[in-house]
């Protein structure tokens, strides 16, 4: 497989607002359909999230800044308790995805103006701004993530990643995928090969979709076929996105990245973590771990095809790891990067502070 020009492809755009209501690509149903949901309420921006519809932690923080602008301009409509209400749909949100930080960071963006102090009318026309500019600074982190990343890769990389990382879990050209995406471009990825990523097959549906859609030399493995090619030294690369990152650089991310960053370790490839600094938990420690989210064992059975688990089996459904600093070579975000396998933290004056998101 060679590096070349991708063919000219439409972009996914996973969400967009539009006449006052947020249209949501349902990933559920990619790669066979491309089918837009309408959402006007934040506990249907929650129901989307928790139901897959709306996945990736970076889009998951965009998606609850519009769930509070939406929120906030039906209690103005509706004439309901504007501030109560905005409370009770903060709460509702948060509650969606737990391990996924991106979320609560976005939420506090809005916090300020959902607490009272200003005018209704006010503090709604401050949360959408906000969602625009959240929207905004995760488009053009993708673009800085990306440059950065694919100039940290030698000539010719092979390349393997995990679950989904590009635009459709971030709006814009993606974390590990915007740096696939770059090195493409700048002839350094001889190849990329994506993990099925079960129980959902974000790997395949959407990865390996996004990739081949627009003309990239792509490869489809399971993640135990992956594991044995990182022994036997077929990649160069292991790169991920991330859900959380602690300080010292854990990385919570899908399930099946502490697994095959440890056969990345023992095959000689290097692991990079691509993420925004919105991923970043500054109240990560020893005392408090990041909360693991499990999911119904029913979507782990129905990968059989059978309709009923069978009784007496059960299904422990967990949708995270957590990846320790010493397997990690790079953390890669918009701000820079560092190397916590040696030892290198987040510095909370350079990383720390809010999204820079403009104006």
């Amino acid at each position: 497989m060679s590096s070349r020009e991708p063919r000219p492809a439409k972009a996914l755009v996973p969400l967009r607002y539009e006449g006052a209501a947020l249209q949501v690509l349902d990933q559920r149903l990619l790669p066979d359909q491309e089918h837009y949901e309408t959402l006007y309420r934040a506990h249907e921006v929650a129901r989307a999230i928790e139901s897959m519809m709306i996945r990736g932690a970076p889009l998951i923080g965009v998606a609850a800044a519009y769930g509070l602008a939406l929120e906030a301009r039906a209690l103005l409509r509706d004439h309901e308790d504007f501030f109560v209400g905005l409370e009770r749909a903060c709460a509702r949100l948060a509650s969606s995805r737990p391990t996924a930080v991106n979320l609560n960071r976005a939420l506090s963006l809005g916090s300020p103006w959902i607490r009272g102090g200003m005018r209704p009318a006010d503090a709604a026309q401050a949360l959408l701004e906000i969602a625009h500019r959240l929207a905004r600074f995760e488009i053009e982190a993708s673009t800085r993530m990306g440059q950065d990343g694919a100039a940290r890769l030698g000539p010719r990389s092979r390349l393997l990643t995990h679950c989904n990382t590009g635009c459709l879990a971030t709006l814009g050209e993606g974390t590990a995928l915007a740096v696939v995406r770059h090195a493409f471009r700048s002839g350094r990825a001889e190849g990329v090969t994506c993990t099925e990523t079960r129980p959902w097959m974000q790997g395949a549906r959407l990865s390996a979709f996004e990739l081949a859609r627009e003309g990239w030399p792509t490869e489809l493995v399971t993640e135990s076929v992956a594991g044995d090619r990182l022994l036997n030294r077929t990649f160069d690369w292991f790169l991920v996105g991330a859900d959380r990152i602690s300080p010292d650089g854990r990385v919570a991310n899908k399930a099946g990245t502490h697994m095959l960053s440890q056969l990345a370790r023992i095959g000689g490839a290097r692991v990079m973590v691509v993420a925004p600094t919105t991923t970043i938990d500054w109240t990560w420690d020893e005392a408090h771990p990041a909360p693991i989210e499990h999911r119904d064992g029913d979507e782990l059975w129905r990968a059989t095809g059978s309709a009923r688990i069978p009784e007496g089996i059960r299904i422990d459904n967990p949708v995270f790891d957590v990846t320790p600093p010493a397997l990690i070579d790079w953390i890669v975000t918009e701000r820079g990067a560092i190397e916590p396998a040696r030892g290198e933290g987040f510095d909370p004056i350079r990383f720390g502070g809010l999204p820079e998101t403009g104006s």
